[in-house]
């Protein structure tokens, strides 16, 4: 047996607790509040994009076209992972948030 085995053994019982701070709901009313603004930024900067978009491809401009597309996947894929953040955290810690 080596040192990080022998430490991984122990089991010092701690569990999570949200309730023993008394801002832990504050806490979490202004993660989902934070959660809100990301998600309509990010459906404001998808409309953006999409004109931007349409319009470059209308226009023949190249350069506009593959910033806009860029810019639209990149906004789509920070959507998912803000919008499933809480989850994929439920899912690594299997601590219990409430939903």
């Amino acid at each position: 047996m080596n040192f990080f085995t022998d430490l991984m053994a122990i089991d010092p019982k701690v569990k999570p607790n949200a309730a023993f701070f008394p801002f832990m709901g504050a806490l979490r009313d202004a993660a989902g509040g934070i959660l809100m603004v990301v998600i309509i930024l990010s459906v404001i900067a998808l409309i953006a994009s999409a004109i931007t978009l349409a319009w470059a491809k209308g226009a023949g401009s190249g350069r506009m076209s593959d910033k806009s597309a860029s810019i639209l996947l990149w906004v789509l894929v920070g959507a998912a992972i803000a919008g499933s953040a809480s989850g994929i955290i439920k899912w690594v810690t299997n601590i219990p948030l409430g939903f």
